[in-house]
């Protein structure tokens, strides 16, 4: 289920193509019917809404029409934790592709993920480049 501030960003991106204004009592309104459905749902809806043409700001209702006809709710039944992350962080940053993540951006995605830990630059060469592997194996004891 999406928060406040998530459907909130959804719809100033919305606004922001439609040039529409979106103020707290509408971010409020619009949350209160969509926010049942989780964010990268609402988020994958708007995008598409912005593919049909519209000149105005989809109401509610016509984001719900777009999440049953595309079957939103079933392509994001069960994403796991990392890609749901890694969909969410690149939505809301604005990416249009994982090339654009930093160092800051992946640790964000995996931070309380067990096998990871934030990479800390000790002013040498990393040789294991972020490697989920290496750190699965370190915390095994198996490297060293």
């Amino acid at each position: 289920m999406s928060t406040l501030s998530e459907t909130t960003l959804i719809l100033k991106r919305l606004s922001s193509a439609y040039g529409q204004p979106v103020d707290v009592d509408r971010a409020r309104a619009y949350h209160q019917v969509l926010g049942q459905y989780p964010r990268m749902v609402l988020a994958e809806a708007a995008t598409l809404s912005l593919t049909r043409g519209s000149q105005y700001l989809p109401k509610p209702v016509e984001l719900m029409e777009v999440i049953q006809k595309s079957a939103l709710v079933t392509r994001f039944h069960g994403i796991d934790k990392f890609d749901e992350r890694a969909f969410w962080l690149a939505y809301a940053k604005g990416y249009i592709s994982s090339d654009e993540f930093s160092q800051a951006d992946i640790d964000t995605i995996y931070s309380g993920m067990d096998g990871y830990e934030p990479y800390k630059s000790g002013g040498t060469e990393d040789e294991t480049k972020g490697s989920y592997e290496y750190f699965k194996q370190l915390r095994k004891g198996a490297v060293k």
